[in-house]
């Protein structure tokens, strides 16, 4: 049992991809706080909301998958 190339770069990469999106979410929640957001522009508002409740979602499937895969390697390591 060993982790593929893909699995490798995904368990290398994910934590700054989880970061990033962390960053953009505090600055969503920043936007969509401000009670003059939706009424400047309210279409625009209710983008920010959908594009938020993605980023928050894509969030909690990068964290389980970087999970996942530190659970795979860390039985591979024991194998050893």
């Amino acid at each position: 049992l060993k982790l593929s190339y893909k699995e490798k770069y995904a368990l290398e990469n994910l934590p700054n991809e989880i970061d990033a999106l962390k960053e953009k979410i505090v600055k969503y929640q920043t936007i969509l706080g401000d009670p003059e957001s939706y009424k400047k522009d309210p279409q625009d508002f209710v983008k920010k909301t959908k594009e938020f409740e993605v980023m928050k979602q894509e969030v909690d499937e990068k964290e389980m998958l970087w999970l996942e895969l530190m659970e795979k390697e860390e039985q591979i390591a024991q194998q050893k």
